[in-house]
Formats: structure tokens, sequence, C-alpha cells
């Protein structure tokens, strides 16, 4: 693709008048500058846009407004992502600046020249950071873009080299405007979507454009960057396999056992690459030309790798054999392309992946490693000592080789005396199919680990630097600087009064929120925040109406806001609103998915179950469960979801993993129907006694839990599905019974009216249960387990009757009716073990 790129540019540079083509590579000067102050680009600019509008524009034309449009990109890429240009010392920048701001405001000129009239500024609240350099140019650039875009049908033919070029360079000027702006933008996507379904006929039409797999590998790793960019899972996916699919490698994370100390003996399992590669590749140079270009790449050219001073960690882990013999690895030269396919794959997972994934940091910092062992291209080795800087900074023994590697990166964009250095060739190579951290925001990143190692006032300076306002705001809480705080802000909105967010700022500093409301009218409806921050206000003080609709403005105008869909879901289960609850948390969920979104599954199945979807339920309480596997509260949920839809292996895994979790779980309600099911399916049996058993030796129970205990142990000797010898499973199924009427007992019983009907319709249950038991066969000591049942029903009854006058009766007539027939169900058991044990004697 660069090579592409490379060729048709020459071939535009080549038609150009006086430019001297041995100008054409980086040399103390940008190529770039030199074409926006060519005199050729510069007269084709002017002759297009002068009255009157011509019929009819040559294709020659284009090719070099498109040249302008190009070189105007990258020279804004160079200064805000490659290396800051000082403006001061280099007279052709200052030139090209000075054209491009110029240009706009033609009309005031003696030329006769149309009125141009662009802005950055999309859908009306995605503005361009404060903290972007010279963004004349990619306006300059975009306008150039949007401008062929209304005229494409005219000037190109159907298909063409040169349209495919067009779209290409369009998408990346875009992507770049994305990438400056402060928030996601819907019509940039829409727009992007479009023209990659063009480039997309292009690569699949090998007829008439026969083009190498690795140009189109290329050209997919640029496409899944730019959706990764945009945030859209999918897109990114999908061109993520489609690169790999025209790749001749695979590569995935297994287990090796390793050494990760100096001092450590005993090797555990360790994450690492297994790279493969499925074709042989073919070189036209040899395999010690190809090495020492490495070299001379990674002696020259790649940012420096701050090494790891640390007295117990390795460098690198090192993989060994049980026997602590290192295991040799297989040298591996990778391509550009192949690294490329690589770090895009580090950067989907550390996307779209949950971020709080301890597990996941490993496998990130495991891509990394592997990838800046064998990097040779300045883009991608950039990208990835950042992405180690970020992760490893959590880790006290690598903070400090992270705080250093980040001052370097920062330190290496800095402003470079006198002209621009010749490494800007080599950092712009590629520089598009995976893009480099802004400037400004490896600054804040640098700025971020000050702050967090303590350097509150050194974070604060270069925050306001780049007019970071939270962070300022930060910086001055930790600081108890608030009035000055809020002196900056207003200072700022003495030069810019129009500026919504520096309004919604000093709201948050004077809690007014008459500030946010201003924000709002500023932005004409359209400023997120100030929306976000005024159904804050409500919310807090509980005026769930108001917060709603403030709310749902603010989703209007950017829908990605996962912590408001969050919130609009709760307003919906307090309102109890559950179909509000349902589309604010399946919002929340599709745009965020880690391991904090597990309370938004939570709630989401408290709606559905509401709603009397059920099933639903269960499927969302498992997403909850995978983002929060050791959360007892939805395990509860969980189980109790299963046991309504009476699916029984889910109920007992989950009653298993909350024990897990509490060491202890009972729940007599879930028993209950857990048993009923079980009657109507019998192979569930054996799991659910296992289970019984681990419940009852894990907590003392309950009088139910025992007597339901006794209850499966009965359906399981009908079933013939214990041990055939009759004595165990009797001597078990009498001890849970004991068990079930000491458990029942309590302090007192016999003085409330309810806890007496409660105690005489349980042990009229146990006694049928007994019944039941007996009539299945005969039984060793029957005879005196029912002296014994004869005993404690006879002592129920006798309790109740020395208490009856004294008893208290919420309603007298019923209450009294209610306990004389209980207590003759009893007298009538009582009569009925009577007669059992007389006929055993008698026989």
């Amino acid at each position: 693709l660069e090579q592409f790129n490379g060729e048709i540019l020459k071939n535009y540079i080549t038609a150009l008048d006086g430019f001297d083509l041995l100008h054409s590579r980086f040399n103390n000067e940008l190529i770039w500058l030199d074409l926006l102050k060519n005199y050729s680009v510069r007269r084709t600019l002017t002759s297009i846009f002068a009255r009157p509008f011509p019929n009819e524009i040559e294709l020659e034309s284009i090719e070099r407004i498109l040249l302008a449009a190009i070189s105007s990109l990258q020279i804004f890429s160079v200064q805000n992502h490659l290396q800051l240009i000082d403006t001061n010392y280099n007279k052709s920048y200052k030139e090209c600046e000075i054209f491009t701001r110029e240009f706009f405001d033609l009309e005031s000129k003696e030329l006769q020249i149309l009125s141009i009239e662009y802005s950055l500024t999309i859908d009306q609240t995605c503005c361009i950071y404060t903290a972007v350099k010279d963004e004349i140019f990619l306006k300059f650039s975009r306008w150039i873009f949007d401008f062929i875009e209304k005229i494409e049908s005219n000037i190109f033919s159907s298909q063409s080299l040169a349209h495919f070029h067009y779209l290409l360079w369009s998408i990346r000027a875009m992507t770049l405007h994305q990438v400056s702006l402060n928030s996601r933008s819907k019509s940039l996507l829409e727009r992007i979507q479009k023209l990659m379904e063009k480039v997309s006929i292009y690569l699949s039409d090998e007829t008439n454009f026969p083009m190498p797999k690795s140009f189109r590998m290329n050209v997919f790793i640029e496409f899944a960057n730019t959706m990764i960019v945009f945030d859209e899972q999918k897109s990114a996916e999908k061109f993520l396999n489609f690169a790999k699919n025209n790749s001749d490698i695979s590569f995935d994370l297994v287990g090796r056992l390793g050494l990760r100390t100096k001092f450590q003996q005993k090797p555990l399992s360790q994450l690492m690459i297994d790279f493969k590669r499925l074709k042989v590749e073919s070189s036209n140079e040899t395999d010690d030309i190809a090495e020492q270009k490495n070299e001379i790449a990674k002696k020259y050219y790649l940012p420096k790798d701050e090494p790891l001073d640390d007295n117990t960690l390795l460098t690198q882990i090192r993989f060994v054999n049980e026997d602590l013999t290192e295991i040799k690895q297989e040298e591996i030269n990778l391509d550009v392309l192949e690294q490329l396919l690589i770090f895009i794959a580090l950067k989907y997972k550390e996307k779209f992946e949950p971020k709080e994934d301890n597990l996941l940091r490993e496998e990130l910092l495991t891509f990394i490693s592997f990838i800046l062992s064998h990097c040779t291209n300045w883009v991608i080795c950039f990208n990835s000592l950042e992405m180690r800087s970020i992760y490893e900074f959590s880790n006290r023994r690598c903070a400090e080789r992270s705080a250093k590697q980040m001052f370097h990166l920062y330190n290496s964009l800095k402003y470079q005396s006198g002209h621009l250095d010749q490494e800007i060739e080599n950092r712009i190579h590629h520089f598009y199919s995976i893009l480099t951290t802004s400037y400004w925001k490896i600054e804040k990143n640098y700025a971020d680990m000050l702050l967090a190692l303590g350097r509150i006032e050194s974070a604060l300076k270069i925050y306001k630097n780049n007019n970071h306002w939270n962070e300022i705001i930060a910086c001055y809480c930790r600081l108890n600087q608030m009035n000055e705080a809020e002196r900056v802000i207003r200072k700022c909105l003495e030069e810019n009064p129009e500026q919504p967010d520096l309004y919604c700022y000093l709201g948050e500093i004077t809690k007014n929120i008459e500030h946010y409301r201003t924000a709002w009218e500023k932005s004409k409806h359209r400023c997120v925040r100030a929306a976000k921050m005024l159904g804050h206000h409500y919310f807090k003080i509980k005026d769930y109406d108001q917060a709603l609709v403030h709310y749902r403005e603010s989703v209007e105008a950017d829908p990605s806001q996962t912590d408001v869909w969050f919130r609009i879901g709760y307003i919906g289960l307090i309102k109890e609103d559950w179909n509000l609850a349902v589309e604010g948390y399946r919002k929340c969920l599709q745009f965020e998915k880690n391991d904090d979104s597990f309370e938004a599954w939570n709630n989401l199945s408290k709606a559905y179950i509401k709603l009397g979807e059920k099933e639903l339920a269960m499927r969302t309480l498992q997403e909850a469960i995978k983002h929060n596997f050791e959360n007892w509260k939805i395990w509860e949920n969980y189980i109790a979801t299963c046991a309504d839809l009476a699916e029984i292996n889910e109920v007992i895994e989950a009653w298993n993993r909350l024990i897990d979790i509490k060491k202890s779980y009972v729940d007599d309600q879930i028993a209950d129907i857990l048993l009923k099911c079980v009657e109507d399916q019998t192979q569930f049996i054996p799991k659910t006694l296992k289970l019984f058993e681990r419940v009852t030796s894990t907590s003392p129970g309950t009088a139910k839990t025992w007597q339901l205990y006794a209850k499966l142990l009965i359906l399981a000797k009908k079933n013939e599905r214990i041990d055939s010898e009759t004595s165990i499973a009797s001597d078990e199924i009498v001890k849970c019974m004991e068990k079930a009427q000491r458990q029942a007992l309590s302090a007192d019983w016999d003085k409330s009216v309810v806890k007496i009907i409660e105690i005489y319709d349980f042990y009229a249950e146990l006694i049928k249960d007994f019944f039941e038991y007996i009539n299945l066969g005969p039984i060793e000591n029957s005879l005196n387990i029912l002296n014994s049942l004869k005993l404690s029903t006879r002592s129920i009854l006798i309790r109740v009757e020395k208490n009856k006058e004294d008893l208290q009766y919420d309603d007298q007539q019923q209450s009294r009716s209610r306990l004389e027939s209980k207590i003759k169900i009893i007298d009538d058991l009582h009569k009925e073990i009577v007669g059992r044990i007389n006929n055993s004697s008698e026989s």
C-alpha cells in the first residue's frame, strides 16, 4: 500500500511545473511543504474556484488539488502525531500555513474567487480539541476532499486507480478528523462506511484490478484501525478477520513453563505467542542483508526502549523445560505487514475486551513483548511502548520504567530546532495503517503518571498547557485551590464566551446548575455534557422525571454514553417502568461490555422478570455472571430465575457456586421447587443428593431443609438410586427426620396461634412422609421410630392443650376454628401411629 501510494503520487508530481524530483524524498525539509508552495498547485487551486465556476474540470487539475490535500494532511499528521515542527525556524512551514489560512479568505482580495466556508466542527457539538496544532492544514485537506466528493462521478471513470487513491486518502483524512474531535461523530462514521463500500468493490474485482494479498491485507488492517477509532466492534472484527485471511501467518496465546524472576526456582505456567508461518516466504534478499537492515532500523530509527532496572524481575520471561533447561525459541523474522497485523489484533483486544480483567492485562503485555522483540517499524514500536507503559504502570516494580518510557515518548515528539530531522521519513511509514497517539494525548498520559506518583504541580503544568480542564480541576481540588480553578476558567471564557464546555466546567466547580443551562443554550441544545450534568443534578435530588428529560436530551446528541443509559435504566427500576429499565440497560450494554457491566446485566434481568420474560432474564444473568463470577447477589438472582424455569441442572450448579462463594447457602423455597422438579425428572436425583449432602454439611440447615432432604432420600429409594443396603438409607432418612423435628420446635412456639399452626402443618407433612417411607417395605427398627414419633406428636398436642385458653386470637372465630382443625389432623395422625404400633406388636 505504501509503494502504491508512492507511485501514484510520483506520477502526479512528475506533471508539475518546476518541481525537482530529486527532492521527492524527505531531505532537510518535507516534500509536502514544497508541494504546497508549488506554483502549479496553487494556480490550479485558485483557477478552479474563480468566478464563474468552470463547467468542466480536467482530471489533471483534480490530481493537483488532490496533491495539495494530501500534502496538507501529511503536514498535519507530522505536526500532531509524529514530530512537532518548530515553525519559528522553518520558513517553508510558515509560508504554507499563511497560504492555507488566507485561502479561506481569498474573496476579500482582488482575485475573483468563490467564497469558501468550511468548519471542522461536526454534528454541531463535535469540536476539535483545543490542543490540536495548526488545524488549518486538516481543514484545508478535508475541504478539498469534500469538494472532490461532490463532483466525484463527473471526474473519475467508474473504476480507476486514481479514484481508488482518492477514496483511500479521503478515508484517512476523515479518520484523522475523528481522532482530533472531542467526541464521536455519527455523520463522519456514516460517510466513511460509504467510502469503504466503494473501496471494497475494487478489492473484490480481481479481474480488472488484480492486487496481491499483501496489498488487500494492508487495506483491511487500515480499515480495522479506523473502525476501532469509531468504536465499531463488529466492523473492526470483520476487517481484522479479512486481514488475517489475506496473511500467511497465524498467532495465538499458549501456556508454557517459564521463570519470571531472577530467584525463581520452580517454573510456572506463563503466556507466550505461538507464531506459525502457514506458507514459506520467498525473499529476494539474503537473511544476512535482511537482518542487517533490521539492526540498522533498530539502532537509528526506533524509539528508545527503556530497560527494566529491577533487582527481582527478569527483563523477559525465560521459558524453560521442567528440568529448568532453557527452551531455544525459533528465530522469527517478521515483515512490516505481519507486525502490523499482530499489532492491530492487539489493539482490537485492548479496545473491546474487559478493561479490569487481570488476565487481559497479561495477554496484552505478552503480545506487546512479542511485537517489541521483532519490531522494525517506528509507528508500531512507538504504539507498543506507549501501551506497555500504561499497562505496566500498575505494577510497582515497573512503575518507574513506565513513567520514564512515557517521558521518552513524549520527549521524542517535541520541537526540533533548525531543519526537520531526517527520521520523519521513517516515522510516517505506515502511519495511516494504525496511527500513533497524538502528542497531546501522550503528554496527558505522562501527566497522569506524574499525578499518580504525587507530583501534582508538574502534572498541573502539563494539563494547563493543553487545556485538560477535568484534570486541571482535579489538581486544584487536591491542592485545595478551587478559587484558582474558577479564575482560570473565567479567564478562558472572557477570550471565548461561546464555548459550552467551559460553562460546564464552571458549573462543576461552583455547583451552580445555571452554568449548565447557559452551556445548553450556547450550544443550541446540542451540548452533550450540559444535558448530562443537568440530569445528574436532578438525579441526585431524586427528581427522576426531570433527570430523565435531560438524560434523553443527552443521549439524543450522543447515543454511546453508557453511564447515562445506565441511569435511565435505574430510573426505570425506581419508577417501576420496566420497559424503560429494559431500554436503558440494553443500550448501556450495547455500547460497553466489560467487568463493570455485570450490574447492568443483573438489573436488566430484574426488569425482564417483572415483564414476565424469564428466559430472557436467565440469559442476561448468565452474561452478568461472565463479567463478575464472584458476585453472590447475581448468583442468587440466577438460581431463583432458573428455579422458576425448572432448569434443574442450572439450579444445582448455581447452588454449588453459592456455597463456594459464601461457604454455606440455604434457601428452602428453591429447595422445595427443586425437589418437585426432580420428582418428574428422576435422572437428576444423584446430582441433587450430592447437593443436599453438601448443603447440610456446610450449614445447620432448617427444619424444612432436613424434611426436604428426607423426602429426597425417600424418592431416591423409591427409584432405586441409592445404595442397595436399605439399612444405610434408613439411617439417613431417620436422621433427617429427627433433625427436622428438633429444628422445628423453637422456644415458645406454643404461645402463638400462627406458630402453632405452622408446627402442626410441618408435623403433618413429616408424618405422612414417614408413612410413605414405611410403605416401601420392611424397615429396621421401625417400631422404635414409630414409638419416638408417637411421643413427639403426643407432646405437641399436650403443650397446646395446656396453653389453649391463654392464646391470643387475631380473629376469634376464624383463628380458633383453624386451630381446632389442625389439632384434629395431628390427633388423627397420632391415632394412626398408635394403630401401626399395635399392628407391628401383634405381628
